[in-house]
């Protein structure tokens, strides 16, 4: 089989034959539906951490993310965008970090506009944080590298923003990820244009990133 292109993140999957897509479900969903045959990530939503109270959060963790089904836990992380107060988003995004260090699974993160805290929250941490569609800008990149952050790429970059074009050229290779998130992008053009800022084939770029899907996910694709 030859290597897919990889889209690490993306809510809704449709099958295409040379794209592995991994699903992002929120992890109520996942529990009322436990036995899919394909792997997916799952996690509580900032957006939804007003929901369930920090002792339903960590049962419905507890219950749910030792599935080896569930090969990444999220997505998951902070948004000072809404009206949920930062203190209870923390609260069950801190529960997210305690199952992934436990089950040693990676995580998926949702970051607006608080970058500094979750640098904060990853300290003394060892598993992988993947910061998916990430947007920062050169300066929040370069401290964002020297903790050892994965980046996800998504549909903006298609957009030409000047910021995230300067952060995609100075990410190494192995630190990347690109995906599709609920956008109708194609995955391939956000390939191309990766490839194109690393003065590479896309080929060469699939190979890479599927390297770095078997060493943070494990063997979830043949190729």
């Amino acid at each position: 089989m030859p290597v897919p292109y990889i889209d690490i993140h993306t809510h809704d999957a449709v099958e295409q034959e040379d794209v592995f897509q991994l699903q992002s479900l929120f992890l109520q969903d996942f529990e009322q539906n436990p036995s899919l045959n394909y792997p997916v990530t799952a996690g509580i939503h900032p957006w939804h951490a007003h929901l369930f109270t920090p002792d339903e959060a960590r049962e419905m963790l507890e219950r749910n993310v030792g599935n080896p089904t569930i090969v990444g836990i999220g997505e998951t992380g902070l948004d000072r965008s809404i009206h949920t107060s930062l203190a209870v988003q923390e609260e069950i995004f801190e529960l997210h970090i305690d199952a992934a260090q436990k089950f040693g699974k990676p995580l998926i993160i949702h970051c607006v506009r608080c970058w500094q805290d979750v640098l904060r929250m990853k300290k003394g941490t060892t598993i992988p944080w993947i910061l998916h569609g990430y947007t920062g800008n050169l300066q929040t990149t370069q401290q964002l590298l020297k903790k050892d952050f994965f980046f996800s790429i998504g549909s903006h970059l298609l957009d030409h923003r000047a910021k995230l074009r300067e952060s995609v050229e100075i990410i190494p290779i192995e630190n990347l990820f690109m995906e599709t998130d609920d956008s109708s992008v194609d995955i391939k053009d956000i390939y191309r244009e990766v490839a194109l800022l690393n003065n590479m084939s896309p080929e060469d770029l699939k190979m890479h990133i599927f390297g770095n899907l078997k060493k943070i996910f494990g063997p979830i694709v043949r190729a």
